[in-house]
């Protein structure tokens, strides 16, 4: 009774690899810290749906290959492989490709700061390859996609879905000098 953890947020979207029926008991989420240490953290299985479209409909039971979505499962998060104490089992964590685009961003209304940064939390931790840095020395605060067009559909996101607005700049770069022998000035 094993599946992998696919995307967070309100549903849960897994893959399974072993049959799954709803009035299992609970499931175990193996998380490997360190290579040496792995914890078990239980999590309870709501109801299990399988989605048309953008519809969750349920079903009773999952099967082998079936990709399905699990609701209320708090705790698991992206690339969390979940299985039976009877059968325990871990996959090795997904690399991801470390963000290179770096855009400045600021909120357009000043009220939203708060709930920007908490928006940001949100979608950080569904896109492990969305990343936000606060550059203090040039006091400003960057975010790290895979492309302009990743940052732009973060911006539309959080415009969309939590209700407030960015802009995107180009990040400040400090530039710096060092003096490396003597000159002669006129």
């Amino acid at each position: 009774q094993m599946l992998e953890r696919l995307d967070p947020g309100d549903k849960h979207y897994d893959r399974k690899y072993q049959d799954m029926q709803e009035r299992m008991d609970n499931l175990y989420d193996r998380i490997s810290e360190l290579e040496e240490a792995i914890t078990d953290v239980e999590a309870k299985i709501g109801k299990l749906y399988v989605m048309v479209g953008n519809k969750p409909q349920e079903v009773s039971e999952l099967h082998a290959g079936d990709l399905g979505a699990l609701a209320k499962l708090n705790g698991a998060k992206t690339g969390d492989t979940l299985s039976t104490k009877a059968t325990p089992l871990a996959f090795s964590r997904t690399e991801y490709s470390k963000p290179y685009t770096a855009k400045r961003y600021k909120a357009v209304n000043k009220g939203d700061i708060d709930k920007i940064s908490q928006s940001l939390q949100k979608i950080t931790d569904e896109d492990k390859t969305l990343k936000v840095v606060n550059d203090s020395e040039n006091r400003q605060t960057l975010i790290y996609g895979m492309g302009d067009q990743h940052l732009d559909i973060v911006a539309s996101r959080l415009e969309n879905e939590y209700k407030v607005k960015i802009e995107l700049d180009e990040p400040k770069v400090a530039y710096r000098e060092t003096i490396k022998k003597k000159s002669d000035v006129e």
